[in-house]
């Protein structure tokens, strides 16, 4: 990323990291420099040939069927927030739980990981209500 913001080239991080995982230097050097620096995960949304859409490619099974039926952005953005909730919450270390910055500014890592390992590992009751089976793409 220096080498890149030393050429004029701007920078983002498209899924998030967790913010124990940076040292304070370098956390407050990605905060000034990185468009899209951030411990929460918000959608990318990817639509797809067949108008159906997706969380982000890593995601692909978090999706809907057809894009077209929303009212609007922000409607597509709360579906997919539902989508994501039990990932979001279902799959943390107890140390991100006791943490303070937990779902203020962080969610414990990229939620296409936390997701993976739910598929190993198997939910937990809250998370069963979604199923999100990895397969590749």
């Amino acid at each position: 990323m220096k080498a890149c913001e030393s050429r004029g080239v701007r920078t983002g991080l498209d899924c998030s990291i967790r913010l124990c995982d940076v040292n304070e230097e370098d956390r407050r050097y990605l905060e000034r420099v990185s468009s899209k620096f951030s411990g929460i995960c918000q959608p990318s949304i990817d639509v797809h040939p067949d108008l159906s859409a997706s969380y982000c490619l890593p995601l692909y099974t978090m999706k809907a069927d057809d894009i077209t039926t929303f009212s609007d952005k922000n409607a597509v953005l709360g579906y997919f927030a539902k989508l994501a909730r039990p990932v979001r919450h279902g799959n943390v270390s107890t140390e991100c739980l006791a943490c303070k910055d937990f779902m203020l500014r962080c969610q414990g890592g990229c939620l296409a990981l936390q997701s993976r390992s739910q598929v190993m590992h198997g939910p937990d009751p809250e998370s069963a209500r979604v199923t999100l089976p990895i397969r590749p793409f």
